[in-house]
């Protein structure tokens, strides 16, 4: 026997593959799948392998934020080698936008084909957001698979903007949000696969519209903007609703390109501090961050309050290395409770008066993750008493000879998480899927059976009964002479057949068997008794 057999890994050793792989792949593997173990960025149609091991800990975790596509298939699937050009061709164009593609081999991952529950060869599937979709058109051609993939990507990652009144409240909610925004204005009608997966990818931190320029608005929001109106554009907006920060003319967009504008502006000019992995990214190690800390209530109509409208101008005036944040005090009270542990001296002005919010500027800069320097202003700021001329000025003054003083802080609450309903949903559908992903082989086995038993049951009862009757009824009533002699003991019959009844002795009832004996001895005589 070729080769050697290994039950440690989820994979046969590369030597035990290598003793067939020429054999099975002459002529550059025109008939058969092969199965690469690394990912290929080189331009090739080749397609890695997924094993059980990269599947638990890399495409279920990654999927989050990148959409996979999978094949499973197996060396003697000869549908599979049918399919395997039209395959090979959607694998190539969608790896080039940004879904990641492999092949699941049944021959070496039977217990990841089982868990799946895969039970027939091929079978396409997508991960997206650790949830699996199937493959269900009877077509395996690339435009289908195309469209299946886009099919699996969650729907409202893209806003549609029809008009003016639209695109004001799609961008005016960026700054209470502290997300930015992103639009796409584009001559096609539908939104760009591309895309889409950018707008997937970059879900947590940005929000995406896209804007048809077959349309009437399209044309009028580029003039707005100083554009030319006939010309697709890729705009982005933080604070300020009317007037974009960044804009690019896009007649052809490419995925690094649109990937690396679109992560450029992942945050606001002056981000809120959501989560302690926020603060990592903007605040890093000794990176000095001027932070307002304020109580964020919001008006109504969305429009930034007067402290953070002040705080915003004064990060457009800073000079030097500084990065401006603000935390909101409501959302983050045990984190400013530990800030406020160690300062120097009381902050005066703690308390505003009626109808005016308090808020702190602090200067913090990061020694690791449970620790800052933060060295406070020496009184607090009550909306509307300081003007963002006086703070720049307080703000240079402190930066000049600020008094540090080290802190232990715990990590920010994460505002971005679920609301605790959402959250329960969010676990359970997680848990349920998990478990059906883990016992799923099992079920559809067991299931199967015993559904084909229901099945059969309820066609005997309900089909087959009522015309086994009716032909009993019509077709034996009028026979006494030829009537059937049951044997004892035994649900089987004799009758002879003659002319007469020659007719009706085929009309079968149903689960009924004929047996038929030609013999020259009359079927009337002795030997009937006991034959």
């Amino acid at each position: 026997m070729y080769g050697t057999t290994d039950t440690s890994g989820p994979h046969p050793p590369p030597s035990s593959r290598q003793q067939f792989h020429g054999f099975f792949h002459q002529g550059g593997g025109q008939h058969f799948f092969r199965f690469e173990d690394d990912v290929h960025e080189d331009g090739s149609d080749r397609v890695p392998g997924v094993s059980l091991l990269r599947f638990e800990r890399h495409i279920l975790p990654e999927s989050r934020s990148k959409p996979y596509l999978l094949l499973v298939t197996s060396q003697w699937c000869w549908p599979c080698m049918e399919i395997e050009p039209a395959w090979r061709r959607a694998a190539k164009e969608l790896s080039a936008l940004g879904f990641g593609v492999g092949a699941i081999s049944n021959d070496y991952d039977p217990d990841l084909t089982h868990q799946l529950g895969v039970h027939r060869l091929p079978t396409l599937l997508a991960v997206v957001n650790r949830r699996i979709h199937f493959f269900k058109d009877r077509s395996f051609s690339a435009q289908n698979i195309r469209k299946f993939a886009q099919g699996t990507l969650p729907s409202g990652l893209i806003f549609t903007i029809e008009s003016k009144e639209e695109a004001f409240s799609f961008l005016a909610g960026a700054i209470r949000e502290s997300r930015p925004r992103v639009v796409l204005l584009s001559r096609k009608k539908s939104i760009p696969l591309l895309y889409q997966l950018v707008a997937f990818e970059h879900s947590q931190r940005v929000k995406c519209a896209f804007v048809s320029l077959s349309g009437t608005y399209g044309p009028e929001m580029l003039r707005g903007h100083g554009l030319d109106a006939g010309r697709p554009a890729l705009l982005f907006f933080k604070e300020d609703p009317s007037a974009p920060v960044d804009s690019h003319v896009v007649n052809d967009l490419k995925g690094g390109e649109l990937r690396q504008l679109v992560s450029q502006h992942q945050y606001m000019a002056v981000p809120r501090l959501l989560s302690q992995a926020v603060m990592t990214d903007i605040c890093s190690i000794n990176r000095l961050c001027v932070a307002l800390l304020w109580e964020a209530h919001w008006p109504s109509n969305d429009e930034p309050p007067q402290i953070l409208n002040e705080f915003i101008k004064l990060s457009k005036s800073a000079r030097g290395e500084k990065t401006f944040v603000h935390i909101d005090i409501l959302q983050q009270q045990a984190f400013v409770s530990a800030l406020k542990q160690k300062r120097s001296e009381q902050v005066s002005g703690d308390h505003c008066a009626e109808g005016q919010s308090v808020a702190y500027v602090v200067l913090l800069r990061r020694l690791t993750s449970e620790t800052l320097k933060v060295s406070w202003f020496t009184q607090a700021w009550c909306s509307g008493t300081m003007s963002w001329a006086l703070l720049r000025r307080s703000v240079e003054k402190s930066l000049k000879s600020p008094h540090f003083v080290k802190v232990a802080v715990p990590a920010l609450e994460d505002e971005e998480r679920l609301s605790l309903l959402d959250r329960a949903k969010s676990y359970i559908f997680d848990f349920t899927d998990q478990l059906w992903l883990k016992t799923r082989g099992f079920i559809t086995d067991e299931f199967s059976a015993i559904g084909f038993a229901l099945v059969t049951i309820f066609l005997a009862i309900f089909v087959l009964s009522p015309h086994a009757r009716e032909e009993e009824e019509n077709g034996h009533e009028e026979c006494p002479a030829n009537r059937p002699l049951p044997r004892s003991g035994s649900k089987s019959a004799i009758r002879s057949l003659t002319s007469a009844n020659y007719d009706r002795a085929f009309s079968i009832p149903a689960g009924h068997l004929y047996l038929l004996l030609a013999t020259n001895e009359d079927p009337q005589g002795e030997g009937h008794q006991g034959s």
